[in-house]
């Protein structure tokens, strides 16, 4: 079996994660008007939390061509890319709780600091993209 080397601060950062993952959506509709919520989910709770609060906006930042091939369902799409993609996320609703994917998680990584630039205060990020909700075999259009 051959060790792996782990430095303190990734150790550290594995047990903050962990920690931080209970309960997810209540945490978010509990935010007050001053708190900023963010968070890091597997496909299975993303799918488990669009299940149960379908007023939750999912956002989808891979292209149009990505975005048409295959889709989470309601999803709407801002292309990361597209020279308006800033312009187009400061349109959107400020209040709603988003749901952020692209392919596989890098994108909508990037999306995140945008849109608390823009003033969202409720961001649940997909990390591991389309890709993974594929491979958790989730439902698609």
């Amino acid at each position: 079996m051959k060790s792996i080397p782990i430095s303190l601060f990734t150790l550290a950062l594995l047990v903050w994660v962990s920690v931080s993952n209970v309960s997810i959506a209540q945490d978010a509709a509990s935010a007050s008007d001053d708190e900023v919520f963010v968070q890091d989910v597997t496909p299975l709770e993303a799918a488990k939390l669009i299940e149960e609060n379908p007023d939750y906006v999912i956002l989808d930042v891979r292209t149009p061509i990505e975005y048409n091939h295959s889709k989470i369902e309601n999803a709407i799409n801002i292309n990361y890319y597209s020279f308006s993609f800033k312009k187009n996320i400061e349109k959107l609703d400020r209040d709603k709780t988003y749901i952020v994917h692209c392919q596989s998680g890098v994108r909508s990584g990037k999306t995140l600091p945008i849109m608390l630039r823009a003033g969202f205060k409720n961001i649940i990020h997909i990390d591991a993209g389309m890709k993974g909700w594929k491979q958790a075999k989730l439902p698609t259009q």
